[in-house]
């Protein structure tokens, strides 16, 4: 089997600069002395790395760019907003020569490449364009997108600078290569629509916050690209961006017996994109290190093994084995070594959790519930791990700071165990991607602070279940609601009325008064296809169809406040109006 590299060299060439608006283009120009050409030249940037065309060199040098005979670009002036395209004439590396209709103006402005902008119909000096999902990448000569630039100039001379950042990763002796993938650890924005304003000095590509969606960009090979011991070079173009906590590369491809390969690296570090620097990563050679993971993997997996008393498991089939790791029980493998995942709920496991787990850094979900497991190790870190599951287990004491060493920690369920104490306050600062945190029935207590409310795990953790706790414990939250109570209790509507029900938080000087409006359930009338009645976020009932159904309001602060209201749907009053009519006899609780 050939051997494979990956190195991830270089890259992360910006330009930056402050907005400025000086030099604004006029919608009617003044004539400053107009010229006519029909001829530009275009050079490429004041800075060495800055380059338009991804070509071939020294090994010192890959990261340089350079015209190519099939460049073009698009052309306007202060005189004439309509862009006109002018195609390469001739070129020589840093300089080319481009030739089309003539245009008149006192101001050039040229758009690098020629497609894809689009200029604001609010604002002369701003154009639009796009960074694609998997369209935002260059490999070697076989482009999917050209890095964008731009140039101003009062002459036909136009120096073009590069707006976007970009990195560079370098794949080579691998067999055959499929994708190349490259995502941000903090889900930081690296593509869709966004614009450049022309009017500052240096213009840099924003994304259009109505637009940020693509947290990846990659190279997808239609093929499976056979690299035959050559070097394979992919630039993946990003706006300006910092990697709060790093970036992981995903690498997929197969080998000479048409095994699939997968390999992720992910770095933690806290990663700037500056102007016109390059940042060196270290050589990674994929094949050594498959190796050298899948051996440290099964050391990994023989301690969890041994800790957690494998022998007398419910079902332990093939471990300890010569056997591939995805026959293991309760195992998930990518490819044919890569563990992503452990799940054995209620699989008889004992004993507390190796410190040894560490030493699977490709580990993303851990499924342990219902076991008698009694400690989670600390001082240990799992880059990749996103979702834990480990309740109904024998684990007491303080909260394991281990998981806010975990930064794309996405779910954490802790319930129905016995850990005392609070929070820690690691959780409030490193777990930015927690989007659940189940802590319910446990022995904690103690108070969340506002400050820590206010960060951004507390705020961008949507399902937080932190009470009931076990009796005589309770976490508390500084500033929290303790009651709602509803304008109306229970309604009768008719079809087509509509009613707005207002919720009062109580106390006044509460920290997050904000409520969430749920219909806990609701008759279904089948003869006119239509639930009884409908809710909006604002607490307006709709009555569609004979039923009835109950509305639930509940404090955002997840502390446990709600109030309910009854609601009827009939259609028509014979007896009484809305306003007096009353429910005697409805059981909340059935």
């Amino acid at each position: 089997m050939n051997k494979k590299y990956i190195g991830i060299v270089a890259g992360l060439l910006l330009l930056t600069g402050c907005s400025n608006n000086e030099n604004i283009i006029e919608p009617v120009a003044v004539d400053k002395g107009v010229k006519t050409f029909s001829t530009f030249t275009a050079t490429l940037g004041d800075v060495t790395d800055t380059r338009a065309y991804l070509g071939d060199g020294p090994e010192e040098g890959m990261n340089r760019v350079y015209w190519q005979e099939s460049d073009n670009i698009s052309v306007f002036s202060d005189m004439n907003r309509e862009s006109h395209i002018y195609d390469i004439v001739n070129y020589d590396a840093n300089k080319a020569q481009f030739g089309g209709d003539e245009i008149s103006g006192n101001e050039f402005y040229a758009l690098y490449p020629a497609w894809n902008w689009r200029a604001s119909e609010d604002n002369p000096n701003v154009w639009y364009t796009y960074l694609y999902d998997g369209n935002s990448a260059s490999s070697n000569n076989d482009f999917r997108f050209w890095a964008p630039m731009v140039a101003k100039s009062s002459v036909n001379t136009l120096n073009f600078k590069q707006v976007t950042g970009m990195i560079h990763v370098r794949v080579g002796d691998i067999y055959s290569l499929s994708q190349v993938i490259i995502r941000g650890n903090n889900d930081e924005i690296l593509g869709d629509r966004g614009y450049v304003d022309l009017s500052e000095d240096e213009p840099v590509f924003r994304i259009d916050e109505r637009y940020a969606h693509y947290t990846s960009t990659g190279v997808w090979f239609d093929y499976q690209e056979p690299l035959a011991g050559e070097i394979k070079d992919i630039y993946f173009f990003v706006p300006p961006t910092t990697f709060e906590r790093g970036f992981t590369l995903e690498i997929y491809g197969y080998d000479e017996d048409e095994n699939w390969i997968s390999y992720t690296k992910t770095t933690t570090q806290r990663l700037v994109v500056d102007r016109a620097t390059v940042k060196h990563f270290t050589l990674v050679n994929v094949n050594s290190e498959l190796e050298e993971l899948e051996a440290s993997t099964r050391a990994a997996l023989r301690a969890f093994y041994e800790a957690l008393d494998g022998d007398n498991w419910e079902n332990h089939e093939n471990w300890n084995t010569d056997a591939p790791l995805y026959e293991w029980y309760g195992l998930e493998v990518d490819g044919t070594s890569v563990v992503t995942g452990i799940y054995m709920i209620g699989n008889n496991l004992t004993g507390a959790i190796p410190a040894e787990i560490a030493a699977i850094p490709t580990l993303t979900r851990l499924v342990l519930s219902n076991n008698a497991i009694t400690a989670f190790p600390e001082n240990i870190s799992l880059p990749n791990l996103s979702y834990v599951e480990l309740c109904n287990t024998e684990m007491a004491g303080p909260l394991p700071e281990s998981f806010a060493n975990m930064p794309l920690l996405e779910s954490l369920i802790l319930d129905n165990n016995q850990f005392e104490g609070g929070i820690p306050n690691s959780y409030f600062t490193n777990l930015n991607n927690l989007g659940q945190l189940i802590l319910n029935n446990n022995k904690l207590s103690g108070t969340i602070t506002i400050e820590q409310q206010q960060s951004p795990m507390w705020q961008h953790c949507y399902n937080k279940e932190i009470n009931p706790q076990q009796e005589g414990y309770g976490l508390v939250l500084e500033g929290a609601v303790e009651e709602i109570i509803l304008n109306k209790t229970d309604i009768l509507l008719v079809v087509g009325e509509t009613q707005q029900l207002t919720a009062t938080v109580l106390p006044d000087d509460a920290y997050n008064k904000n409520v969430i409006w749920e219909i806990g359930w609701v008759n279904y009338n089948y003869n006119v296809g239509s639930s009884a009645f409908t809710l909006d976020e604002n607490g307006v009932v709709t009555a569609v169809a004979e039923g009835e159904g109950e509305i639930i309001v509940r404090a955002a602060d997840n502390n446990g406040a709600q109030a309910h209201c009854y609601v009827r749907v009939v259609k028509d009053l014979k007896e009484g109006t809305t306003e007096d009519f009353n429910i005697t006899n409805h059981d909340w609780d059935n």
